[in-house]
């Protein structure tokens, strides 16, 4: 398993996203595997972004 997971936070809306915004990730090993849950995390967007990057540490994880 790589030691980053990364996405991205999308503003499909006509105005700017209202901030701070939290995510909280969870992760399986398929099929049937062991649910891992990251650390609840956030941050504030800038206004005018559209789509913003999001960067969990996956190395904490219990399982690889």
């Amino acid at each position: 398993m790589n030691d980053v997971i990364s996405t991205t936070v999308n503003n499909l809306g006509p105005g700017p996203a209202s901030t701070p915004v939290d995510w909280l990730g969870t992760l399986q090993v398929l099929p049937g595997g062991a649910v891992a849950t990251t650390v609840k995390t956030g941050r504030s967007l800038d206004p005018g972004s559209r789509q913003t990057p999001v960067v969990v540490d996956a190395r904490p994880w219990p399982f690889r």
